[in-house]
């Protein structure tokens, strides 16, 4: 267990919106929006979790609909999920995606595939299937899943416990509950730290995770972040670091839903303790690093979407949290900053935001 962190106890009031900001809507009428990837300075692609890829202009706020063959399971908390663009997307034209899968024996899982997306923003082709999570489930919980490149070109993918398997995010030997670390073929990266262990699975990056739904790789400093769903209290911010175990199931700082203990306690030596937890739960959805110039008071700040309490949530570098736009009533699901610094997030009422 790490020593000497700071934890900040999550106050149940929110805060009162800055006046020197406020949001414009830029689209409305989809299903729940997963996930934004700005794919040039004026357009962002957006998934729909019952499996649409979506475009969005924002000279004209036109949203044109992206042809796809993709396969998704829609059902409980699964669909399509996250999405980014390939780090030389301008040549390669990739995007890389996750989603629910079928799986033999009426089970599913989470996938990752990739594909190409045309110049005139039709239609995606080539679709790949490069990777699907171990073991299957029955479940239509805890997918996960984020993804986040890191600087040379690997890509981090969180994965859920599955809600029913949940002790096996302390297991080696699947893929859930875990932070795992793949190269642009859905293959394990040289240098995975379980990668010389034969009981383990060699995609494996840290593990002892709940419901992870928020990632982000800070280039200037090469760090991973993370964020996850507790159950009832404990969301966690985690700073992630190679093979380490953040502790779940065996130690939380919340409670299952009919206010029983979970685990053993709030630490355990060889765990991992947050960066920073909320208790009561906002289920955090979503997760920026901001660096833009274009909200100097806001760099370095952390921004995650809250599902419950419904608001957009900063957490500064000295840990303080504020709670924005709580009066828009949304349950906001995905947070980005595009090239420029402007910050954007969706909801999962179907619309699309712009801070200004």
């Amino acid at each position: 267990m790490k020593k000497g962190l700071f934890f900040v106890l999550a106050v149940v009031l929110g805060f009162e919106v800055s006046a020197a900001i406020s949001t414009e809507r830029l689209t409305d009428g989809h299903d729940v929006i997963w996930a934004l990837a700005p794919i040039s300075k004026t357009e962002i692609l957006f998934t729909t979790r019952g499996g649409k890829f979506k475009i969005l202009d924002l000279k004209n706020r036109k949203v044109s609909e992206v042809k796809s063959e993709l396969k998704v399971l829609n059902q409980g908390q699964g669909g399509l999920l996250d999405v980014v663009t390939h780090p030389d997307f301008v040549n390669s034209r990739k995007i890389y995606f996750t989603y629910s899968c079928e799986r033999p024996g009426n089970l599913n899982s989470t996938c990752l595939a990739f594909a190409t997306l045309t110049k005139d923003l039709r239609s995606l082709v080539n679709l790949t299937e490069i990777f699907s999570a171990k073991p299957a489930s029955n479940s239509k919980q805890h997918f996960g899943s984020r993804l986040a490149w890191d600087s040379t070109g690997h890509l981090f993918m969180t994965m859920g416990d599955r809600y029913i398997l949940r002790d096996s995010a302390q297991s080696l030997q699947t893929h859930l509950g875990k932070v795992l670390r793949l190269d642009q073929n859905g293959k394990a990266v040289k240098g995975n730290p379980f990668l010389d262990q034969p009981e383990a699975l060699s995609e494996i990056y840290s593990y002892g995770h709940r419901n992870p739904q928020g990632l982000f790789f800070d280039k200037a400093q090469n760090a991973l972040w993370e964020s996850e769903h507790g159950a009832r209290g404990g969301d966690e911010l985690n700073k992630i670091e190679a093979g380490k175990n953040y502790g779940w199931p065996v130690i939380t700082h919340g409670v299952d839903y009919d206010g029983s203990k979970i685990g053993e306690g709030k630490e355990k030596p060889g765990m991992e303790q947050p960066y920073y937890f909320y208790v009561p739960s906002i289920a955090p959805s979503g997760l920026l690093k901001y660096s833009g110039k274009k909200f100097p008071q806001y760099k370095d700040s952390f921004f995650l979407g809250a599902l419950v309490l419904t608001h957009l949530n900063r957490v500064d570098s000295n840990r303080n949290e504020e709670r924005l736009f709580a009066n828009l009533n949304e349950r906001i699901r995905s947070v980005i900053e595009s090239s420029d610094g402007d910050i954007f997030f969706s909801t999962d009422s179907g619309r699309i935001y712009r801070i200004k």
